[in-house]
Parts: C-alpha cells; structure tokens; sequence
C-alpha cells in the first residue's frame, strides 16, 4: 500500500540531519526507535511519538555517541496496532518483550516494507518476523542464515548484532555518509507523486500535514507539487 517506514543507519563518525528526519517524519509518524552500538553494549529506545522528543533524542545522540553506530527506524503503520510497543526495533527472541528501552541482549531488527502473510491487528508483521527470526537465532546463532532468510524477503532491513556487526539489506549509501532504506532524493520526489492518493489518507487529516511548511508552506488540496 502507500505507507512506507524508513530506516536510516549512522555509521560511526557521521552524525543524523535533523531536518532529514523532520522530513521523513512528515508521512512516517507513527513512532521512532533506534539502537546504539557504543563498542561495548546494544542499546535500543522506542515508542518515541512525537516530532519533538524525537528531535530532542537526535540532538542529544549526535552530540554524545558520534562515534557509535546509530539505526534509527521511523514508523508507518501497515499492520498492527498503532502503539509505542509496535515501534521498531524488535529484538531476535522467539517472545518479544514488551520494554522500550534497554540493554539488548539479542539481536535488533529495523524494516521497511510489509510481509502480507504476517502481522494482524495487533501486532505488526515486523513483530511477528522477529518472532520467527528468534527461533532461528536461538537455535543456531548463525549471522548467515538470518541473511539468507532476510534477502528472500528482498525488502529493506537493518538487523544490529550485540557485538557491533550490522546487516544492512537493500539500504542505500547516501552523501551524507549514512544509509537509507529510501534515498533522500528519491524520498521527495515519491512524497510529491503520491501526495495526491495520500491527501484523502490519515496521515493528512491526522496532523493536517498538507500544510506543513517543510514543503512549501500552505497548499490547497488540488495543487500540483512541482
């Protein structure tokens, strides 16, 4: 369908643009979340609701953990209820559990896209990925097999491993040094030639986004975007 999430991986040394992220946030607002790999542990923070505390957490990770790889994965719902606890990342476990923040002990799943045959009303497909996913893991630890099942999928995924390894499938590097699930570039121009089957869609009712100044301040419905 038209809703996208998009993944955006920090390598160590780069920093997170703001106004990329306010950007972004613009159609994919359902929540945020992040993990951190700081040399030593995998932290992970979700269920971030709002443009301003997630402006707020961008700040504070580009000052103290420039050095550290960052994923940071903003949500728009296609399946699942829309709640902190449906934020990404999931951990790699065969039970979820439900905390939003903490130290990790398995591996941290970041996706864009929608596996049709998962997720219900409740919890997202993603949610239910990372269940599956854990079954594997657990059994056999294997990096490689968790990539080979995630490249059949061929949707865009990050998965963090408690060791500081990333898995970035079909993530593409941008000049700002970091890495997206959608180019920034292609974002626009995919923001602009849908808006006109997203105008009816909650998104634009939910926030009255089609008048946000980002993109060129006030806009009557039946405007063209150029």
């Amino acid at each position: 369908g038209g809703k996208m999430c998009v993944i955006i991986y920090k390598p160590e040394g780069m920093v997170i643009e703001k106004e990329t992220v306010r950007n972004y946030w613009v159609v994919n607002n359902d929540g945020a979340g992040y993990g951190i790999y700081d040399n030593k542990n995998l932290f992970f923070r979700k269920g971030i609701m709002s443009l301003k505390e997630l402006e707020e957490e961008i700040d504070k990770l580009n000052k103290k953990h420039r050095k550290s790889r960052i994923v940071l994965h903003l949500r728009a719902v296609s399946k699942g209820k829309e709640c902190k606890e449906m934020t990404h990342p999931f951990s790699l476990t065969p039970r979820q559990n439900t905390s939003l923040e903490g130290i990790s002990k398995n591996p941290l799943l970041f996706h864009n896209g929608t596996i049709t045959s998962l997720g219900d009303n409740e919890k997202s497909d993603t949610y239910q990925l990372a269940e599956l996913l854990g079954k594997i893991w657990n059994k056999t630890k294997d990096k490689d097999l968790i990539k080979d099942c995630l490249k059949i999928l061929n949707q865009r995924f990050v998965v963090m491993y408690t060791d500081g390894d990333i898995l970035l499938i079909n993530m593409i590097k941008d000049d700002d040094g970091c890495y997206y699930s959608i180019q920034r570039n292609l974002f626009r121009s995919y923001y602009y030639n849908t808006y006109n089957i997203w105008q009816g869609n909650t998104y634009w009712n939910k926030n009255n986004n089609y008048d946000n100044e980002l993109f060129g301040g006030r806009r009557r419905k039946n405007d063209k975007f150029e």
